[in-house]
């Protein structure tokens, strides 16, 4: 039987023979159909369209050779600040950091010069994300506030909270696919959704339909639309317990659960075309799931296996300050998983570890296990982020210090030094509770 969704797009490519973005979609869908030879035909006639395109070129050497040539770029140093989160913008041109500073940092990643320096939370910064249309930048920070830059303007505001519903920690952030929602996953509460026009929430994503489930953390977000008979927009949510459960956006409607992990999902990420779903335990397993399947996982990833039995120092003088920390910091010799990102090729985890390293792991078809191809040695640290370019080109480890890594094709970068303009730390008036823009 032939996939509904594989005729769709070969049709696309034969109406639209020279159009590369077609050929892009078709291989992509053939590689996930473990059509290998068919999805290498498909890459190599993107190489022929658009010589330049990084995805195709990768394509080309997906395995482990070609992820043992990442290789450091540019190092982003911030000085005394530790940065805990970063986000590529959806063509990959900028880069966006959080962390102690209460400021986001943008980068221009063709020259690595800072662009812009956005204030305005009056804590350190755990989130950041940029809108599918890369017009605006989202943030959270420690106490659970939330705001909005738009960037061509700089203009910043915040998002409403019901009165009834109390701060709690933010633990990620995500656009819907269409730009128009922000998802927030909180301590208690579920998954908050607003929209983007108004700033008010519209909806709330729930573990059950039960009251009890509002206590239970939701430690992920991701959206994606999905495609196929279930076509649509999609949120998927990680929680405490080690569940994860699938709705349908804007609306919240729970579609599917799974108990995915025996520990808390720490990260979630989808498939640049919806029908596959990453998700990482804080046990160190990461699980392949196929949406179409009802989540069944397809494979199982486990990077850091080899770490489980070695003792991890815990670094003095963190994550004392609150019972959140506390809690991680006993997890810290366990090696926690903080985060794990896809390439956008598909073929490529990278997953970061609370002691600092980032393991690449290539997902070769019929491989069970597959060992890490690269291991990306950084500062340790109970918050982190790891995150793709728009392409598998580049990939930036963020945990108190920021290196970002390059394939052979991207040009080296120097070391930069990053200044803060005087008066980022200096009291910052709260954003203004108003509309989005």
């Amino acid at each position: 039987m032939v996939d509904p969704v594989l005729r769709e797009l070969e049709r696309a490519t034969a109406e639209r023979p020279d159009d590369a973005a077609a050929w892009l979609r078709l291989a992509r869908a053939l590689a996930r159909a473990e059509r290998l030879d068919a999805a290498a035909s498909a890459y190599a006639r993107v190489r022929a369209i658009d010589p330049s395109d990084a995805e195709a070129r990768a394509a080309a050497d997906p395995g482990a050779e070609a992820i043992a040539a990442l290789r450091p770029v540019a190092r982003l140093a911030t000085g005394n600040i530790a940065t805990r989160a970063a986000s590529f913008s959806p063509d990959g041109g900028l880069l966006a950091l959080g962390g102690t500073s209460r400021a986001v940092l943008v980068f221009d990643t063709a020259s690595w010069d800072d662009v812009l320096a956005l204030p305005g939370h009056a804590d350190s910064i755990h989130h950041v994300a940029f809108s599918p249309d890369g017009t605006h930048l989202a943030a959270s920070s420690r106490g659970g506030a939330t705001t909005l830059w738009e960037l061509a303007t700089d203009r910043r505001s915040a998002v409403r909270r019901d009165p009834d519903d109390p701060p709690v920690w933010v633990n990620d952030l995500a656009w819907s696919p269409e730009g128009d929602a922000l998802l927030a996953a909180r301590d208690a509460g579920g998954v908050l959704v607003w929209d983007r026009p108004s700033a008010t929430s519209i909806a709330r994503l729930r573990l059950d339909e039960g009251d009890g489930d509002l206590e239970i953390a939701a430690t992920g977000v991701a959206t994606a639309r999905v495609p196929g008979e279930h076509e649509g927009e999609r949120a998927a949510v990680g929680w405490h317990d080690g569940s994860v459960t699938i709705h349908a956006l804007p609306g919240g409607e729970r579609l599917v659960r799974v108990d995915a992990h025996a520990s808390p999902v720490a990260a979630l990420a989808w498939g640049r075309d919806g029908a596959r779903l990453l998700t990482a335990g804080h046990d160190g397993t990461v699980l392949v799931h196929d949406v179409a399947g009802g989540l069944a996982a397809s494979a199982r990833l486990d990077p850091f296996a080899d770490q489980r039995d070695v003792a991890h120092e815990t670094p003095t003088g963190v994550g004392r300050r609150r019972a959140r920390e506390a809690a991680r910091e006993e997890a810290w010799a366990d090696g926690v998983v903080l985060g794990v990102a896809w390439s956008p090729h598909e073929r490529w985890v990278a997953a970061l570890s609370s002691w600092g390293e980032v393991r690449v792991v290539p997902l070769e078809p019929g491989a069970e296990a597959p060992a890490p191809a690269a291991v990306l040695p950084g500062s340790a640290g109970l918050w982190g982020a790891v995150a793709w370019g728009a392409d598998a080109s580049l990939l930036v480890h963020a945990q108190g210090q920021i290196v970002v890594y390059g394939l052979p094709s991207v040009p080296d970068g120097p070391g930069i030094g990053f200044d803060l303009p005087p008066g980022i730390d200096a009291d910052v008036p709260p954003p203004t509770d108003v509309g989005f823009a």
